[in-house]
């Protein structure tokens, strides 16, 4: 693969983003080290590889110098300063995103060389607020509505939260 994006971690967030690059056909490989969730999604025909992401050779197999992408779901602050390091000394044009549950740790991953760090608490604060902002009660209501849904739809069709 080249031009590709990397995916590591399958387990919640990363549902919705393999959902979000399967309709879009975009060219992606799943790195996991849960062997039944990987076997899941070998069932559904989405394209990963069992290993440890913080292993170079696991990184290397899924051809992390070439890719486009690099997001990880994972907040392993080592780990992820690893893919972060192997990233830019193979692939300066990569986009890295990576996972933080501390504000210090994504700071640190920012220093590191992450282009963008998910950090839950913080984001999802933001996107109530933009809702807030930008939406009146019904439409908000209705989006709890939506998501709603696309949770009992994940946890029914694709049991990646059980």
């Amino acid at each position: 693969m080249n031009n590709h994006i990397v995916l590591i971690g399958a387990h919640r967030m990363a549902s919705r983003i393999m959902q979000v690059l399967s309709e879009k056909k975009e060219n992606f490989v799943v790195v996991d080290f849960n062997p039944d969730r990987v076997k899941h999604l070998l069932k559904k025909k989405i394209n990963c590889i069992y290993g440890d992401y913080g292993n170079m050779y696991v990184l290397e197999n899924v051809n992390i110098k070439d890719a486009k992408v690099v997001i990880s779901t994972v907040p392993n602050l080592n780990d992820n300063i690893k893919v972060i390091k192997m990233v830019r000394e193979s692939n300066k044009k990569g986009l890295i995103i990576v996972t933080a549950h501390k504000a210090l740790d994504a700071l640190l991953l920012y220093r590191e060389g992450a282009d963008f760090v998910v950090f839950p608490e913080y984001l999802s604060g933001q996107k109530v607020s933009d809702y807030l902002i930008h939406l009146n009660l019904k439409n908000i209501k209705k989006w709890g509505k939506y998501y709603r849904k696309q949770l009992v739809d994940e946890i029914t069709t694709n049991h990646l939260f059980m």
